[in-house]
């Protein structure tokens, strides 16, 4: 309900959002455009031969746009970050609103009989006491929204790149495109498995802490009964099971950026 609240109050933000986005993957499609024709510019001053009045003013002209079009990239882009931020930020101070506003009001139903109780018996009336529980789910809920948002938006640009590509290099894009594909399906079992260590890491972090509790707290039973060492090893043991998973993790981790 919550959510579905969030995208029908602000479901002309979203929309605008969407359209700043489609304008700024279309700005970038322009970028390699500009660089072939740089480079073939580029090549064409190499050569021997001399060039003609209209391949200077396309090549110029290409300079110069592909100059303009980083800048109107890098500035486009600070502004549809500054956009998505204060929209979250917004977002995420209604859904706080929202949810402190049914707590008060659940908590003033609770408490009303117990009030009026309490000031029969001639004691203070207790007041009630709200507690934000999505103050930790607030912030997974708004990057629902932007997921599905990516979601929505990722056929528009794989199809655009797609005719790009195809535009420039004909049938050459279905090995490079079988290529980005096994390279993605690589990654997804790598994060899948750095999934499964995070819960061994977690779990080997666990014990580790609860052996380090029981021996700070029983510090002197165990000089006095001589258990020093077979609790250290303990400690040992369940420490070196967290680094060789945290080990594990980070070479998972290594991996997915090198395929990416």
């Amino acid at each position: 309900p919550l959510l579905r609240s969030v995208v029908l109050t602000y479901w002309k933000h979203l929309a605008l959002l969407e359209v700043l986005r489609i304008v700024e993957w279309c700005l970038a499609l322009l970028n390699p455009i500009l660089l072939q024709r740089l480079l073939v510019f580029q090549e064409a001053q190499n050569g021997k031969v001399a060039l003609t009045q209209s391949q200077v003013s396309t090549g110029l002209g290409a300079v110069l746009a592909f100059i303009l079009l980083g800048l109107c990239t890098i500035f486009y882009s600070s502004q549809l970050s500054f956009f998505q931020n204060r929209l979250t930020l917004r977002i995420g101070s209604a859904l706080r609103g929202a949810v402190l506003e049914r707590s008060l009001r659940a908590r003033a139903c609770e408490t009303s009989s117990l009030a009026r109780a309490a000031s029969a018996e001639g004691g203070e009336e207790e007041t009630p006491s709200a507690y934000n529980v999505l103050s930790f789910d607030v912030g997974p809920n708004i990057d629902i929204i932007w997921i599905v948002l990516g979601v929505w938006l990722f056929p528009f640009q794989f199809i655009s790149a797609m005719m790009l590509l195809y535009s420039q290099v004909k049938s050459a894009v279905v090995p490079g495109l079988i290529t980005i594909l096994v390279a993605k399906g690589i990654s997804g079992v790598l994060l899948v498995a750095d999934g499964y260590l995070r819960h061994t890491q977690l779990a080997a972090k666990d014990r580790r802490l609860a052996c380090c509790d029981e021996a700070f707290t029983s510090i002197r039973t165990l000089h006095m009964l001589a258990w020093t060492k077979p609790f250290v090893e303990s400690i040992l043991v369940a420490r070196a099971a967290e680094l060789r998973a945290q080990r594990n993790r980070l070479w998972m981790q290594k991996m997915v950026a090198a395929s990416d």
